[in-house]
């Protein structure tokens, strides 16, 4: 399993905003591009976002679990390459967020690998995944985003 963490300096409910709008997703998941639809109410559990992954693969996100301001866990479809599930936690740390990132490949090209090789692989995409994220929430912060929409 790949293991990646960060501290983002704004409360759970601001990284969490990130999170549930489906239209980020290609902004902080690396190799996603564009949302083309969402399939039930994103992002709750059994939830499926269609996105296009490396400007040409289409393919899903289901949401497995969710609890809000806490954790989400995703099945992510990169096909060929990969299906992964995703499990991102989140945790108050300070002023802040501890938010951990676990990912395993259970298919695709990069589950056929030997896991010690898809696990690195996975853990140096996340490295760009988690500061993404963390600047995305951030930014939306600073902007008020989370309070004007009532979660902070």
């Amino acid at each position: 399993m790949a293991h990646n963490e960060i501290h983002v300096d704004v409360p759970p409910a601001a990284v969490f905003e990130v999170l549930a709008d489906p239209r980020l997703y290609g902004n902080w998941v690396v190799g996603a591009s564009t949302t083309r639809s969402v399939e039930g109410r994103w992002p709750e559990a059994g939830a499926t976002l269609h996105h296009v992954q490396a400007f040409f693969l289409h393919d899903t996100t289901t949401v497995l679990v969710c609890e809000p301001e806490r954790r989400l866990v995703l099945e992510a479809r990169a096909r060929p390459i990969v299906i992964a599930e995703v499990d991102i936690r989140l945790a108050p740390e300070g002023d802040g967020t501890r938010v951990t990132l676990d990912e395993v490949a259970k298919g695709g090209l990069l589950g056929a690998l030997p896991k010690p090789v898809s696990d690195a692989l996975l853990y140096v995409r996340n490295i760009e995944t988690m500061r993404r994220l963390k600047r995305l929430a951030e930014i939306g912060h600073a902007l008020g985003r989370a309070e004007a929409l009532g979660h902070a």
